[in-house]
This record gives structure tokens, sequence and C-alpha cells, in this order.
């Protein structure tokens, strides 16, 4: 496998903790007061302003369409987000409990669960997100339900609900990607302790450290080391051969550093 490095851009950000692949864009945070939306040349395509001081700590997208779900647990809100017409509604969780990462959106269905397996719809035309029961739940999307019912039997790294996937750690030496779907494994073994985070996609793995991103490929393994000066934070796939990395300088926590590669094996 090879990796050969494609484009770069240094942001001037507070607050880049979402790095998220969405349709045609990439979308990180704006200094804590909206998104950012890049295409994969990392050219800013719009910035949308929802309003100062929101912490966002996971974005839901829409399956079948250019929206997204802003979860701002510190605010106690989530904020729908038209990616077209940039416009946003205020959505009130009512709750302290955290919401998961696994969700269900298909057209106006949206099914949201916290850590705790409480499940709450979002009504779309009202704007009200209400709890409602397991037994609901399943009513509205069996096939969601099934997977986030497997899901629990299993230590869940990463979770890609629309694919009905997740990456799941077998022990200290095997992490493994699992399509709950069509029920398959692919296992990655010759990886390094230290990792902070891990993706998958294609027969590809990358555990991300600190100091190196290790991108293994069946038994194969290549390594990629962060600028000088530089700590690397996350990854993403962009596409099946293409990622984008970001990474911050701990010497001026304001400087960031994105950049997208190419994989060829």
């Amino acid at each position: 496998m090879i990796i050969k490095k494609i484009d770069e851009l240094i942001v001037l950000n507070n607050d880049i903790y979402i790095l998220t692949n969405f349709k045609d864009y990439i979308i990180i945070n704006d200094n804590y007061q909206g998104l950012i939306l890049l295409n994969h040349t990392l050219r800013t395509i719009e910035k949308i302003f929802i309003f100062e001081g929101i912490h966002i700590y996971h974005l839901y997208q829409k399956y079948n369409g250019n929206s997204v779900l802003v979860y701002s647990p510190e605010n106690e809100e989530i904020i729908f987000v038209d990616i077209n017409t940039k416009k946003h509604a205020v959505i009130k969780t009512h709750t302290d409990e955290v919401f998961s990462p696994n969700y269900y959106w298909n057209d106006n269905t949206l099914l949201m669960i916290t850590f705790n397996g409480d499940f709450y719809q979002l009504c779309f035309e009202s704007y009200i997100l209400r709890q409602v029961t397991a037994k609901e739940a399943e009513k509205i999307c069996s096939s969601f339900f099934n997977f986030w019912n497997a899901s629990r039997e299993y230590h869940v790294l990463k979770v890609y609900s629309e694919q009905q996937s997740f990456i799941v750690k077998n022990n200290t030496e095997s992490v493994s990607f699992f399509n709950y779907a069509q029920q398959e494994y692919v296992t990655a073994k010759n990886f390094s302790d230290g990792w902070h985070d891990v993706e998958y996609n294609n027969n590809i793995f990358l555990f991300i450290h600190e100091k190196k991103i290790e991108i293994i490929n069946d038994q194969n393994k290549i390594i990629l080391k962060p600028r000088l000066g530089y700590i690397l934070l996350r990854a993403r796939f962009l596409s099946s051969n293409q990622i984008v990395v970001f990474s911050s300088k701990p010497s001026n926590s304001r400087e960031c550093l994105l950049e997208t590669y190419s994989l060829e094996c």
C-alpha cells in the first residue's frame, strides 16, 4: 500500500472536535459558533452560524438528504440544520442523559437512543423530541431496533448506523469491523497500543495515535506521521481510497491542520 498527500489547509480554530464526511462535504466546528463546510479539496463552501457558545458533541446525518442534527449536551439541545437552506431550529432535549451515536434517520423518521437505552423520536412538524418505549421504537423501525439490540452484546468502539455496522474491541490484541446487515466480520490484529480513535472502510483500518496513524489492510501496515510540531487527533475516510486527517499544534492550540491523502493498494 502507498499513501500520497493531496491537499492541506491550516485552520485557526479553538474548537475543532467534529470531523465528519457528509455527502460531498467535510464538516468541522467553527469556534463555538457553528459549522464550516469544506469540499474534498479543502476549500470552504459555506459557514453556518448557529449561536455563540455552542459545544458540539456529535453530528447526526440524515441518510437520504442534506440535513444534520448538531448535538450539544452541555446546552441540553439538538439543533436541526438544513445544509441546503442554512436554516436551523433549536430543540430542547429535556433529559440529563447522553445520547449515543447510534441512531436512525430516514425521510422524516428520526430515532435517537441514550446510552441507558431510552429511545426518543423527533417530530419534524413541531420540533419536539419525545420519549418512546422500546416497543414503539421497534414498531417504528424494527431493523434499527434489532441492530441496536445486537450491538449491546459487544464492546462497541465506533458505530456506522446507516450501514448497520460497527467496530468492536474483541480483546487487547484484536479489533473487528462487524457488518450486522450481512453478518460479516473483518478483523485487525497488527496494531500497537496507545491509539485513541479507529476508523474502517473497504477492508482498511485506521488506528489513530498522537504521533502516527497505523493504516492496516489485511496483514499489511504502513505508518503516517504528523507534520513536525503537530499531534494527530482525527482521521476519516472520504472514499474507499482517500482519507482526511486532522492534527493540532500543542504550542498554539488555535492552529490546526487538515490534510487529505490517497491510499493506493
